[in-house]
């Protein structure tokens, strides 16, 4: 890995490319060409420079991930804006239901993205507090803490780009046709949030590397997925056990997002048992069983979060974001459990596939809350606030 200058002998760059989006960014083709690089410029060792590669490679999904949240939040607060100021039947077309409905989801997910991105950076940034920078190992154990974190980077760069899509797609049907022309501000929002599904690795290949991390550790004995899975399928023959109620804050959520956990696990390990050493050849199950493991991160860091602030600010003052949280976690579950049946439908057949869908129902089962309703208090409160008002 080394550093090159615009005027070293042998560096050039080919014309500029002309872009969908992101237009304010120079894009061009690097030439090297007998290109000469002082040792100076050299870094790490010779012959490694992939780790460091790589390890840009990896943390870049991250900052991606934590950069477009910045996105999200102003084009729902122009959203907001163009809402409050648009007149149809003599009244704002904040006001409607469907408009309230949009951005109130437009801020749920933001709030979900958030809480992802802090609960990354701070396991990052705990690891590497623990780190002596003054040791001639300095180097090696900042790589090797950032590759600790690779699965948990991918899904923030995942799960974000696509609710940045979902925000701005959003954004363009609350200005109805204002929205498709350039003298507003969220047509080219709109373009440039395009790329980042594709920047720092496709989302389907993060999607393969999500579940490849997982599996791989799991078979070098560094995280106990494949014995959890066994157990909870062994445990599918017996009676259900009964549990005790919790009767806390969002204790409803709490057994939502163990549950979700669950089918994870069942779902990996029936995907496990079918394709075995043939696994790494089954990418639409792959990348299935990797949407699993991105709903439950996102449901339960929007969960931690919220039982977090309610314990230091007071449950009254966390009151809008536990309904948010209770929003996201009811509406992903059904989720989950739509692409669970898709793999063991893929994986099991007969009576093994009954007996799976009775347990995955069981996993997924809850009572219905009043979504409407929740996302009405939030419409009404970012009405109030004229901006996203969760950070």
């Amino acid at each position: 890995c080394f550093i090159v200058e615009r005027d070293f002998p042998g560096v050039s760059t080919g014309p500029e490319e002309h872009k969908m989006g992101i237009r304010g960014s120079s894009t061009r083709t690097l030439i090297l060409e007998n290109a000469m690089v002082p040792v100076e410029n050299v870094l790490g060792e010779i012959g490694s420079g992939h780790k460091i590669a790589f390890s840009v490679l990896n943390f870049g999904r991250f900052k991606l991930g934590a950069s477009v949240v910045a996105g999200v939040r102003y084009v729902t607060n122009e959203a907001i804006h163009y809402a409050k100021g648009r007149q149809q039947f003599g009244k704002p077309i904040i006001e409607f239901g469907a408009i309230q409905h949009k951005l109130a989801e437009m801020a749920i997910q933001i709030f979900c993205a958030e809480s992802m991105v802090y609960r990354t950076v701070g396991m990052i940034d705990t690891a590497m507090r623990s780190i002596d920078k003054s040791s001639r190992s300095a180097a090696a154990d900042t790589l090797k803490a950032l590759e600790d974190y690779v699965v948990e980077c991918s899904i923030i760069k995942v799960a974000n780009s696509e609710i940045l899509d979902f925000v701005v797609d959003e954004a363009v049907q609350i200005y109805g046709g204002y929205g498709y022309s350039q003298d507003y501000p969220v047509e080219r929002s709109y373009r440039d949030a395009r790329i980042n599904r594709i920047f720092e690795g496709t989302n389907e290949i993060n999607r393969l590397l999500i579940t490849g991390q997982l599996l791989k550790r799991a078979m070098k004995g560094q995280l106990g997925l494949i014995a959890a899975a066994q157990k909870l399928l062994g445990e599918l023959l017996a009676f259900p056990s009964s549990e005790a109620e919790d009767d806390g804050l969002l204790a409803a959520e709490r057994r939502l997002v163990a549950n979700a956990k669950k089918m994870f696990l069942l779902a990996s390990g029936v995907a496990l048992q079918k394709y075995r050493d043939k696994m790494a050849d089954q990418q639409e199950v792959l990348s299935l069983l990797s949407d699993l493991v991105i709903g439950v991160y996102a449901m339960e860091s929007l969960l931690l979060r919220v039982l977090k602030g309610s314990a230091r600010a007071g449950a009254a003052q966390w009151e809008l974001r536990a309904k948010a949280a209770q929003v996201f976690i009811h509406s992903q579950v059904a989720t989950l459990e739509d692409k669970t049946k898709q793999i063991l439908a893929a994986a099991a057949e007969g009576d093994e596939l009954r007996t799976h869908l009775a347990a995955l129902r069981r996993f997924a089962k809850s009572m219905p809350v009043n979504l409407i309703s929740l996302r009405q208090d939030i419409a009404r409160k970012l009405n109030e606030e004229g901006k996203y008002c969760f950070s």
